[in-house]
């Protein structure tokens, strides 16, 4: 798979591929479940011009109490792990939610909620200044995902990492298929954790490299039953 890195500076920009797998992620959001509730489909942040689908951000200038805030570190991006039992590199691709920078609206919080071009049409969301900050942890700790142990939670699978300080950081994410040995891994929210692991994990936990190989036949990743 082609890696669209500017020769002249360096950036990173994903490839047609990606971006359209991001969309149609997008789209499949619907079919999710929380809290037994269906979600609805989101309003895309992103906006692309025929022709230029590779070349644009994924996250449209987000502004906050007039502050500019960076959301480049979230664009979507690539990396390779081998999964269990192959010895064949599969790709995964990463797109990343609001969720992951943003929490439920409360007036006596936030001054107003986030732009509809940065949440589902169903949503208020206000901006988390924690979230964020922790947020530009996201892509190197999602690389390292690769040995990493993956459990269930209601909404979706979660790697739960302690951070430097001593802070759990829980990453909750979707994994689908989309080629022969390749991936979408969408981070659907990432956020402090400030409960016990009992209370989040509902299940036992396995490697990630395992969960993808299971993706990739086209079987849905049967966790363990939990520790009791």
């Amino acid at each position: 798979m082609r890696r669209f890195i500017s020769a002249k500076t360096g950036i990173y920009r994903p490839s047609s591929a990606i971006v359209v797998n991001a969309l149609k992620r997008f789209c499949d959001y619907t079919l999710m479940r929380v809290g037994g509730g269906r979600l609805a489909a989101p309003a895309f942040a992103f906006h692309a011009l025929a022709g230029t689908i590779a070349r644009m951000s994924y996250w449209k200038p987000l502004v906050v109490d007039g502050i500019a805030i960076d959301l480049s570190h979230l664009e979507p991006f690539e990396f390779r792990v081998i999964p269990k039992g192959l010895t064949s590199e599969a790709v995964i691709q990463v797109v990343f939610n609001n969720h992951c920078f943003s929490e439920e609206f409360d007036a006596a919080r936030h001054s107003e909620p986030l732009p509809k071009t940065h949440v589902a049409s169903h949503e208020t969301r206000g901006f988390d200044a924690v979230r964020h900050g922790l947020s530009k942890l996201l892509p190197e700790l999602v690389r390292a995902f690769d040995g990493r142990r993956v459990a269930q939670t209601r909404t979706g699978p979660l790697v739960r990492v302690t951070l430097a300080d001593g802070r759990d950081y829980a990453i909750v994410f979707t994994l689908k298929r989309v080629g022969a040995l390749a991936c979408e891994l969408f981070v659907m929210s990432a956020y402090p954790l400030d409960r016990p692991k009992s209370q989040v994990v509902a299940t036992g936990e396995m490697k990630f490299n395992v969960a993808v190989a299971l993706v990739l036949e086209g079987k849905k990743p049967r966790f363990p039953s939990g520790r009791h």
